[in-house]
């Protein structure tokens, strides 16, 4: 949208880059090299950690190109994979064909093609990324791989990325022998001012700007905003871009940063909303719910609890909404969490057909019909139409799709743009619909739209908050590059609430990673 105001080539700050806009400057190449020295000589386990958006994910896919011809990959980045389903997945990517039903028959097999893999020189590397989200049972068994040895020397490295929250993880009693067999531990930091300088202006050279493009005080206001995190550092950036092209702006100030942190802001839903406001209120005051014994109470203390309850929720909301008025911006906690409980990591998932791709090597694939139509919703949709396929349904024509109802006019079906695993990237059909929604409201100035950014459940529930928050701000930050007022449009980070399909299978999680678009009437 922005390139050709730009003179650029390419998007500068998209998330998903490949190996040649990897800016491998300062701190980050001294962690790649350490990491790869890690890998070729210390073998064992390899832990790498650090916040959430440092660029674990960019590094590993680094790693893995620059040592595909040395190593046998076989990486994890589905964290809902169940036990023996761990088992089958291992076996697909390690090209084992011989069907098994049980653990011991995978290990003959298993055997087998380490001796076919040792012939070739090759080693074998096993990548779990977000390993802090994966199953203890599953990751007891990595203690074992460490172990085996072919012609005396271990053939097994074990690379564990996550959060910090990961070391925590590896404390746990039942980890120990894992924790015995880690060779190295390996943090990534976020970026500091000098770095977030050279990374922006890095990312701009590589997508072909010729110019100055952000002024010093705009990256200050930039490394005030991101703390040094890249995908923040990313979506500021790229959001500002766009509104430097909405303006007609050739160079960006720290004041347009300020206008783009300020449009950025995403609201929670209803539940959250209430979600934050008691623990807002817990934090601030050091004090856990309350707890009241209804039998041993006298008439009087029964209406003096109620009472302070009711004083307790309404202080809440006073404090909550202070705060919100107070900052306008998200903190680095509410965007990036850094800890987290995992519910729901532990429920059992429905066996899967290895014979379908993991989420990773679907990634930018189009999902097709029989993926939609073989699930069933969890319960009746109003007005939700199952789309023939993303692609079909991002491409469709939405010129011609509104009803009026009175003095309303809304979709008469929800339109839905999906998302790739962990990913607020905006696809080629999503960028088709959004023209022709944001066409439509240049013509009828009295519409506003609605979005709602959704996750699936698998993972940490304030990380599903987070990338729903992101993909809400992707659709909103397009929409007002194509100059549709604020004011206009309202966005939601509904995190994992609202699931169409269920988030038990691998096809239920892929269709509730979304974003839904509802227009209506004002006037």
């Amino acid at each position: 949208m922005y390139l050709d105001h730009y003179n650029l080539e390419e998007n500068p700050f998209q998330d998903n880059i490949n190996q040649r806009s990897l800016w491998m400057g300062d701190s980050l190449k001294e962690v790649a090299l350490t990491l790869k020295r890690a890998i070729a000589v210390d073998k064992g386990i390899i832990v790498l950690y650090g916040d959430t958006g440092t660029g674990k994910s960019s590094l590993i896919s680094w790693v893995e190109q620059s040592l595909a011809r040395h190593y046998t990959i076989a990486k994890f980045s589905d964290p809902v994979i169940d036990y023996f389903d761990f088992f089958k997945l291992l076996s697909e990517q390690l090209k084992i064909t011989k069907k098994f039903d049980k653990k011991s028959a995978f290990l003959v097999n298993f055997r087998n093609s380490l001796r076919k893999t040792s012939a070739t020189r090759k080693h074998i590397l096993f990548v779990f990324d977000e390993a802090h989200r994966f199953k203890i049972d599953i990751l007891k068994e990595l203690a074992f791989f460490a172990d085996i040895e072919m012609r005396g020397e271990k053939v097994i490295t074990t690379l564990l990325v996550g959060d910090n929250i990961m070391l925590e993880l590896l404390e746990n009693e039942d980890l120990k022998e894992v924790s015995d067999k880690i060779t190295k531990k390996i943090q990534i930091h976020q970026l500091v001012e000098s770095e977030t300088n050279k990374y922006i202006n890095y990312r701009l050279k590589i997508a072909g700007a010729k110019r100055k493009i952000f002024e010093k005080e705009a990256i200050q206001e930039i490394q005030s905003y991101s703390q040094g995190n890249l995908r923040l550092i990313n979506t500021i950036c790229d959001h500002a871009l766009r509104v430097g092209y909405a303006s007609g702006l050739n160079l960006l100030t720290a004041d347009d940063i300020k206008k783009s942190r300020k449009e950025l802001i995403t609201k929670f839903s209803a539940k959250k909303r209430t979600n934050h406001l008691k623990v807002l209120y817990q934090n601030k005051h050091n004090q856990k719910p309350h707890q009241t014994n209804l039998s041993a109470s006298s008439s009087l203390r029964l209406w003096s609890i109620a009472l302070a309850i009711i004083l307790f929720f309404l202080s809440g909301f006073f404090v909550y909404f202070f705060e919100m008025e107070k900052f306008q911006v998200w903190t680095l906690e509410e965007i990036v969490p850094q800890s987290d409980n995992f519910p729901g990591l532990e429920n059992k998932i429905e066996s899967q057909n290895l014979n379908q791709a993991t989420e990773s090597s679907n990634a930018g694939k189009e999902l097709d019909l029989a993926l939609i139509t073989k699930l069933k919703p969890i319960k009746p949709i109003e007005k939700f139409i199952t789309p023939k396929s993303a692609s079909e349904n991002q491409k469709a024509d939405n010129v011609n799709i509104f009803e009026n109802h009175g003095n309303r006019t809304l979709f008469n079906k929800k339109h839905i743009i999906y998302f790739e695993h962990s990913s607020n990237a905006l696809s080629k059909g999503a960028y088709e619909i959004l023209d022709k929604i944001a066409d439509f409201m240049i013509e009828n100035p009295g519409t506003k739209i609605v979005i709602e950014g959704y996750s699936d459940s698998s993972g940490p529930y304030s990380f599903n908050v987070t990338i729903s928050k992101y993909r809400a701000d992707s659709v909103k930050s397009y929409l007002l590059a194509r100059k549709i007022a604020p004011e206009r449009i309202e966005s939601f980070g509904m995190g994992p609430e609202k699931p169409l399909y269920s988030n038990k299978t691998l096809e239920g999680r892929k269709l509730n990673r979304r974003v839904e678009l509802k227009l209506i009437a004002t006037n």
